[in-house]
């Protein structure tokens, strides 16, 4: 069973009653009952690089074996078919993590930072909570 559910007590606060120009709402991983997370950017950073080299080695090895096969496929036209496929898919793969890295490097960036502070306005910088206008 989670014992997680017994322990999470949600904030129900609403805010400051006074103010009526505009409400700020912050949820917190408490909030959502959801657990903390003490993995910081730069572990984060270092783990997904990790995996990225490695997974981008064995691509690479793929690629390798797909080409010895391919030389040593003699003409035969089902091995060659199958040593294109390797090919073909472990490039797609490597497509793939090449893509994943940067998205990751992106979010962790730029998202992770402005989440690290609970007072960051719309452009993610910090400063005021910016205030519709009506």
């Amino acid at each position: 069973m989670n014992n997680n559910a017994a322990q999470c007590k949600p904030n129900t606060s609403t805010g400051s009653a006074g103010s009526s120009t505009a409400t700020e709402i912050k949820i917190t991983a408490n909030d959502l009952c959801l657990p903390e997370n003490n993995l910081d950017q730069g572990a984060l950073g270092s783990l997904l690089g990790t995996v990225y080299f490695w997974a981008g080695i064995i691509a690479v090895i793929v690629i390798v074996v797909g080409g010895i096969r391919y030389t040593t496929s003699n003409g035969d036209p089902a091995n060659v078919k199958n040593a294109k496929n390797t090919i073909l898919y472990a490039v797609v793969g490597l497509v793939v993590i090449i893509m994943a890295a940067g998205i990751t490097q992106f979010v962790t960036r730029q998202v992770a930072p402005a989440s690290g502070n609970g007072n960051t306005n719309q452009q993610g910088t910090t400063g005021n909570p910016v205030t519709p206008s009506n």
